[in-house]
């Protein structure tokens, strides 16, 4: 890929450490240039204690020969049975 952007449809899967698991999905453009990425999936489910869960994560690559990323997690707060008014 030289000079040009390639766009790429990603899914991915969140192991935490014994609490369960969250998948994601994400459409996003990936271009050429050396420098630092930023890309958001939404969470459209999840394993164990994130069954059912929704959010978005976020990524962030520091720049092209970075060696790893960093991972932000946003959980929407659905604890809280919903009611109906009569």
């Amino acid at each position: 890929m030289a000079n040009a952007e390639q766009t790429l449809q990603c899914q991915e899967t969140w192991a935490l450490d014994g609490v369960g698991e969250l998948t994601s999905q994400a459409l996003t453009i990936q271009s050429a240039t050396p420098g630092p990425r930023t890309w958001t999936s939404v969470i459209n489910n999840g394993s164990m204690r994130f069954f059912g869960a929704s959010g978005i994560v976020v990524t962030e690559k520091e720049s092209e020969t970075s060696t790893s990323d960093d991972v932000t997690i946003y959980l929407v707060d659905e604890s809280h049975p919903k009611t109906h008014e009569q």
